[in-house]
This record gives C-alpha cells, structure tokens and sequence, in this order.
C-alpha cells in the first residue's frame, strides 16, 4: 500500500520572513532573586508550622473519633455511615505517618479495609466496627510507648484478623 504523503507536493511558504515575539517576563516582576526567605528560613519556618500541627493533632485524632462514634450512632442508612467514618478514617491514614503518628495510621488503615473488604460483615457485627474505631484513641495514647511493642502489633493483627474470620 503506497503511503498517500509521496503524491503530496511540498508547501512553499509565501514569504521567508519569520519574527519571533518574546512577551514581557512579569514572573521576573512579581518574585526577585534580591529579597525573600533564604532556602533554609523557608524549611525552618515549614518545620515550625508542622511542629504546631503536630502539637494539636492528638485533640483533632479525639475530635474525628467522636465524630465517627456519632455517625455510627445515626438511623441513617449504614452504606452511608460507613461511607462518612471512611472519609475521617482516610483522612487519619494520611495525615499520621506524617506527623509522627504511624501506629494512628495503620488502625486507620485497618478501618478503612475493613468498610471497603467487609461491609456486610461490619453491619451483622457492629462491635467490630466500634472496636476499630476506639482502637484509634489507643493507638494514639500509646503512639510513642515502647514498653507496649507486642500489644501494639498483636491489636493490628486482631483488628485483621476481626473482618477476615467467617461466621
């Protein structure tokens, strides 16, 4: 099959003058190398505003788990309830491992797989979803204790463990 580009004549351009416009640079305008936070004072002031967020997160891990314990509570519909305690549980997950607060996280993640993995087995066991949730508030106020190493793997392995086994 003959391509039908070689029958094509090529394209003379009527006129061989080309000019170039190079617009005004108003980024130069706006940020000058001259004045402004040095690199370092810019990760200085960021170690700062983290370290305040890090200061409050504990009383915000409360807040959220309250709120899921209250949407648990709601005669709503429970594909809803679930969706709503999803959206904090995530929430936790990603924010965690950032502030320091990885074993938050990975109970965070637990709940999260559970309402994705097990729905139906959440709503015939509603303990399991109230044991997941208050499993955060332990996970918090035993973050940063390593006298309780083996508790804190055995609780993500029993949180597992709690969606997986058949009735």
């Amino acid at each position: 099959m003959k391509d039908d580009r070689e029958n094509e004549k090529p394209i003379k351009p009527k006129s061989k003058k080309v000019e170039f416009i190079t617009p005004e640079n108003r980024l130069a305008e706006v940020i000058s190398t001259k004045s402004g936070m040095t690199l370092q004072e810019m990760e200085d002031e960021v170690e700062k505003r983290i370290k305040l967020i890090r200061d409050k997160y504990p009383e915000k891990v409360r807040t959220i788990v309250a709120q899921m314990n209250a949407e648990r509570e709601k005669d709503a519909p429970f594909t809803s309830i679930l969706e709503a305690i999803y959206v904090s549980a995530h929430d936790l997950k990603g924010q965690s491992g950032t502030l320091g607060f990885n074993l938050v996280g990975d109970v965070a993640s637990c709940l999260c797989d559970a309402i994705t993995g097990a729905p139906k087995k959440l709503q015939a066991e509603p303990d399991i979803l109230k044991l997941h949730i208050n499993a955060i508030i332990w996970a918090l106020e035993n973050e940063h204790n390593d006298a309780v190493e083996k508790q804190k793997t055995a609780l993500l392995k029993s949180l597992q463990e709690s969606v997986r086994k058949q009735r």
